[in-house]
């Protein structure tokens, strides 16, 4: 008996600062998440971003999902055969996605600035068939250039 008991009194000495660790950082993240709390969702994304609403709920299912992993594994059940798994991999995804579609704000200037080669020869096309001032005035700029490359010629 003796030894059971010191044995759970040595435990609880050991566990005890890691518990309590926990409950700060538990705290902590109470306190942070507490502006999103008091609002609705709707309120919340209002004030943001399509990105970082996007973030935001991909986060949210991230953790929702990673809670319920833990659960699983509280209870016995493996959760690398239940679907949870799977449900996590296809967030990740969607988090890679995102992370991929930002960049850095040069590859951002750089698709920016890059080029739509086949919305130009459509805009140049519809332009050029509709009869406008501009396209018979591009026309004709284009004309007098032949002319003048010819002139040069002699």
């Amino acid at each position: 008996f003796f030894f059971v008991c010191s044995l759970e009194l040595a435990m609880t000495d050991e566990v005890k600062p890691a518990i309590d660790a926990f409950e700060k950082c538990l705290a902590d993240i109470e306190k942070n998440l507490q502006p999103l709390l008091d609002a609705s969702p709707q309120e919340v994304k209002s004030q943001l971003t399509p990105l970082e609403a996007a973030k935001l709920d991909l986060a949210s299912a991230y953790a929702v999902n990673s809670l319920f992993w833990m659960y699983l594994i509280t209870q016995g059940v493996s959760p690398k055969e239940h679907p949870v798994k799977t449900e996590l991999e296809r967030i990740k995804g969607y988090m890679k996605k995102i992370k991929d579609a930002e960049g850095t704000p040069a590859q951002a200037e750089v698709a920016r600035m890059r080029l739509n080669v086949e919305a130009a020869e459509r805009f140049v096309k519809h332009n050029l068939r509709s009869g406008s001032d501009v396209s018979e005035a591009a026309e004709d700029q284009y004309e007098n250039s032949d002319d003048d490359d010819d002139d040069d010629d002699d």
